[in-house]
C-alpha cells in the first residue's frame, strides 16, 4: 500500500454486519436511557437523541443533531463568523474561485440561539455572539445546527472523519461500569475494556464453562449497586444491565473471542446495533491499514468525497452554489472524472435506509472551477452516505481493492467508506 494512501487515511463512520461470517449472536442489552447518562437533563429546547452507531447525542427538540466547531474556543473567541475569505491560508495562498460569492461560515451553519432569559446549568451556558445574538454553548463552545441534516439522526455536518474537518457532534456522557467503554464494531456499539479496547463477554447461560484466558471484570469489595454481582469465586464483579462482565486476557485475544462467540457459550454485549444498509451493499476486507470497506453487489469498493476550502474556517466546498474547483483538481476534465468516478445509481423502487439516502447527484461531474452547481446541471438518481454521494473507482478490479482511497488535492479527496474500530465481524 502506498504511503500516500496511509497518510490520507479517511474513515467514514459506521457499517453494518458482515455478510460472510457466522460467529454467533450478541446480547442486545437494549437502548440507553436516562439512567445511563452521567449529566442531568439538558436545557429546554435541547434533548437527547441517537445517531447511526454514534450512540446518544444532543439534539434539538425536533431531533436535529447539534454540533460544536473546533475553531470556536471556550474563552469567547468565535471561529464561525461572517468573515469572507478571498484566498487560501499560508504564505503560498492562492485566490479562491468566486471568492466574492463564497458563503461565510455563519451563512452555512445555524447558531442554536437562546432567549435572553434562558436558564442554563453546567455544562450548558449562554454566550453572546459578535452580532449580539444569544447562543447556547456546551462546555463553553457555541452550539450549531447543520443545514445538511435533513432528518433526525443525520450527522451530515461532520464530513465523516476527514482530518481537516472542524465540526463534531455532541455525545451524551454515559454512566458505564468502571473500566469499560463503548466502541464501534461492524455490528454497532459494543461494550469493551477501557484498558485494551477488547470486547467484553458474558456467559450465555449459568452453565457456560470457565475458560482459560477469560477472567471476571472484578469490582472493589466496597462496590455496590445494580452493576455489581457476585463472581463464581465469591468476589464482586462488574455487570451491565445484569449481565456479568468478563475480560479476555489471553495473548491471542482476537482468535479466542472469535472461538468463544462462535461456540455460542459466550456473547459480546451490543448496546446499539449498527444502522441497516441497502440490500446491494456488501462488506469486504481491504488492506490492513483500512480494514473492512463497503462495496456494491459486485464487490467494488464504495467511496465518498470530502471537500474543504483551505482557509481558516475550513468549510465544506461541495454544496449547491459552491465552485467545482475540487473536481477539476482531483481528476481533470469532465470526461476523465466521469470515466474514473461513477455514482452508484439507485433502482427506481429503491428507498432510503439508515444513513443511506437517495438524491439527485451531478453527472457527468460538473468540473468548471469558476462556475457553481445550480439549476441546469445534469443529474442522476444515486445513493448517498451521510449526505455525500457514493462512487466507485474505475481502477478497482477485485473485492477489497482501494485504489481510489487517499486521492487528494488541496485538502479535498476520496476515501473508502469503512468501519471505524472494527476488528472482525461478529454476526452473520
Amino acid at each position: 500500500m502506498s504511503g500516500r494512501v496511509v497518510r490520507f487515511l479517511f474513515v467514514l463512520l459506521f457499517a453494518n454486519v458482515a455478510n460472510d461470517a457466522a460467529l454467533g449472536s450478541p446480547i442486545v442489552v437494549g437502548a440507553l436511557g436516562a439512567a445511563d447518562f452521567s449529566e442531568g437533563p439538558p436545557p429546554s429546547g435541547i434533548a437527547v437523541g441517537r445517531a447511526d452507531s454514534v450512540g446518544p447525542i444532543y439534539v434539538t427538540s425536533s431531533g436535529m443533531t447539534l454540533y460544536v466547531n473546533a475553531l470556536d474556543t471556550p474563552n469567547g473567541v468565535f471561529g464561525c463568523t461572517d468573515t469572507r475569505y478571498e484566498k487560501t491560508g499560508g504564505a503560498d495562498g492562492y485566490p479562491l474561485p468566486r471568492a466574492n460569492s463564497r458563503r461565510t461560515c455563519i451563512e452555512k451553519w445555524m447558531p442554536l440561539t437562546a432567549t435572553s432569559d434562558a436558564v442554563a446549568t453546567r455544562p450548558w451556558s449562554v454566550v453572546t455572539r459578535p452580532d449580539g445574538r444569544h447562543q447556547w454553548a456546551y462546555e463553553g463552545q457555541p452550539v450549531y445546527r447543520s443545514p445538511r441534516d435533513q432528518r433526525p439522526g443525520d450527522i451530515n455536518g461532520t464530513m465523516g472523519l476527514s482530518r481537516y474537518g472542524a465540526w463534531r457532534v455532541l455525545p451524551v456522557p454515559l454512566r458505564l461500569p468502571p473500566g469499560t467503554k463503548l466502541i464501534r464494531k461492524v455490528d454497532g456499539l459494543m461494550l469493551a475494556s477501557a484498558e485494551d479496547s477488547r470486547l467484553l463477554l458474558t456467559p450465555s447461560t449459568s452453565r457456560s464453562r470457565v475458560v482459560s484466558g477469560v477472567t471476571p471484570l472484578y469490582a472493589p469489595e466496597m462496590a455496590a449497586g445494580a452493576d455489581v454481582v457476585s463472581a463464581r469465586d465469591g468476589r464482586k464483579q462488574w455487570a451491565f444491565r445484569g449481565a456479568p462482565l468478563y475480560r479476555v486476557t489471553s495473548d491471542s485475544a482476537t482468535s479466542l473471542i472469535q472461538s468463544l462467540v462462535a461456540s455460542k457459550a459466550w456473547r459480546p454485549l451490543l448496546v446499539q446495533p449498527a444502522s441497516p444498509r441497502p440490500k446491494f451493499v456488501t462488506l469486504h476486507m481491504s488492506v490492513p491499514e483500512i480494514g473492512w470497506v463497503f462495496a456494491d453487489s459486485n464487490g467494488r469498493t464504495l467511496y465518498a468525497m470530502y471537500c474543504h476550502d483551505q482557509v481558516p474556517d475550513r468549510l465544506s466546498c461541495d454544496e449547491v452554489g459552491d465552485p467545482a474547483a475540487h473536481w477539476s483538481a482531483l481528476c481533470g476534465d469532465a470526461k476523465s472524472c466521469s470515466r474514473e468516478w461513477k455514482p452508484v445509481l439507485a433502482e427506481a423502487n429503491a428507498e432510503s435506509v439508515g444513513a443511506w439516502a437517495i438524491a439527485e447527484v451531478p453527472y457527468p461531474q460538473f468540473v468548471e472551477p469558476t462556475g457553481a452547481y445550480g439549476e441546469g446541471v445534469p443529474t442522476v438518481r444515486a445513493w448517498t452516505y451521510h449526505g455525500r454521494p457514493v462512487y466507485t473507482f474505475a481502477a478497482d478490479e477485485s473485492p477489497g481493492d482501494v485504489q481510489g482511497h487517499g486521492i487528494e488535492a488541496k485538502v479535498s479527496g476520496f476515501g473508502a467508506i469503512t468501519v471505524l474500530g472494527e476488528e472482525f465481524p461478529v454476526l452473520p
